[in-house]
């Protein structure tokens, strides 16, 4: 099993990859949903509307990426577009195997080739590899498996 978790936090129970690793149980993947957008179209809208909207952070980070491009590229090539799950990309669990090899390469290609943002690229690769996901409960932000340590001094 493999446990990732974002720079910007810290495990703070002490017995989250107990509980990450019973919801995960037989499938391929456990992670959390998006605290709060559900879908590949609500999260391009989101992030198109706060670049208009000059966000400092958004624009910052993704102002001259390929956002558009590569919302038009999962358009075409995703069944059930625009519909699919959005995940938070924060923390999750897996199992090693050759369809999350190739979902997390099919990830890695798209922020190579569009836009760093990972959470587009994630949901489409998680359905297109017909990953078994489970999702772990609670909201990433609030549920005390985490603590956010970016920026803190």
């Amino acid at each position: 099993y493999y446990l990732w978790v974002d720079a910007s936090c810290a495990l703070t129970r002490g017995n989250e990859v107990n509980l990450w690793l019973e919801t995960l149980g037989d499938a391929d993947i456990a992670l959390f949903k998006h605290p709060e957008r559900n879908s590949i179209s609500e999260e391009y809208e989101f992030i198109k509307q706060k670049l208009a909207d000059g966000n400092k952070y958004l624009v910052s980070r993704y102002q001259h990426e390929w956002l558009d491009a590569q919302y038009d590229y999962i358009a075409r090539e995703m069944i059930g577009f625009p519909a699919s799950n959005l995940y938070a990309s924060t923390a999750f669990i897996y199992k090693p195997s050759n369809r999350i090899e190739a979902a997390f390469g099919e990830v890695w290609i798209q922020k190579t080739r569009f836009h760093l943002h990972d959470q587009l690229a994630l949901a489409y690769a998680l359905q297109v590899f017909n990953i078994n996901v489970r999702v772990i409960s609670g909201n990433y932000q609030t549920s005390g498996y985490m603590e956010f340590v970016r920026n803190k001094k």
